[in-house]
């Protein structure tokens, strides 16, 4: 993964994380309000990963549910070469959640990234710099 400038690996934590995520790594700019939160998700033999759309938004609304939350503010997915990415917005107790799960059919990888809600516009080119260069092997 490629960080934006500022940016390097944070020994930190913050909430809305899932303990089934398995181990994460965590990204942000030190003193900054947002974090980047990266775990590769233990297979599940119930549900294999899948590389498609489908698949990996209905992992994003899932993510969603597991919190109380009925609705995405907004959902997308695109087909890469190697994977599939998927991903849906969230306002959650003054925060901005965007979350997005990448899969290529044999491993998932969750992409949490957080920030407070009124500084949400600011971080957007720094989400998008890191989701986009994500890939899985």
């Amino acid at each position: 993964m490629s960080l934006p400038e500022g940016w390097c690996e944070l020994s930190e934590d913050t909430s809305f994380s899932d303990p089934l995520e398995g181990d994460r790594k965590t990204f942000g700019r030190p003193g900054g309000t947002a974090v980047l939160h990266i775990a590769l998700l233990p297979l599940d033999p119930d549900n294999p990963p899948a590389a498609s759309a489908d698949y990996a938004i209905d992992l994003a609304r899932a993510w969603g549910r597991a919190r109380g939350l009925s609705k995405a503010l907004s959902e997308s997915a695109f087909e890469r070469d190697d994977s599939v990415i998927a991903g849906a917005e969230y306002r959650l107790a003054g925060e901005y959640i965007a979350v997005y799960y990448i899969s290529n059919g044999e491993a998932t990888i969750n992409a949490t990234f957080i920030t407070s809600w009124k500084t949400r516009k600011e971080e957007i080119a720094a989400r998008d710099h890191m989701i986009q260069s994500l890939v899985i092997g």
